[in-house]
């Protein structure tokens, strides 16, 4: 929608609540602040805002997938396991450091 308004005005939650009804595979300027909001939000539901919009990016991505022995298994594990910073990456589309 209109992430790169939410960009410049540096609107975090608002840009959260844009990519969880509409995800995609986002840049790293949008991952770093849905990540600086879900670690240094100032309430719990902040920081999960920035989380679950993460987890949708990352969702876009299809980094949800798991495949083990040539089956695809599709589960919320993976995200619910990973760090915050992961995800981050993984919203990227691009591979984590770690």
């Amino acid at each position: 929608m209109f992430t790169r308004f939410f960009v410049l005005t540096n609107n975090a939650e608002s840009l959260a609540v844009s990519l969880i009804e509409a995800p995609k595979v986002i840049g790293r300027r949008r991952a770093q602040m849905l990540f600086d909001l879900a670690v240094f939000g100032d309430t719990k539901q902040d920081r999960y805002l920035g989380r679950y919009a993460l987890k949708q990016c990352a969702r876009a991505a299809n980094r949800h997938r798991v495949i083990l022995d040539d089956q695809t298994i599709l589960t919320d594990r993976v995200f619910n396991k990973a760090s915050t910073l992961r995800l981050k990456y993984w919203a990227q589309n691009v591979n984590t450091p770690v």
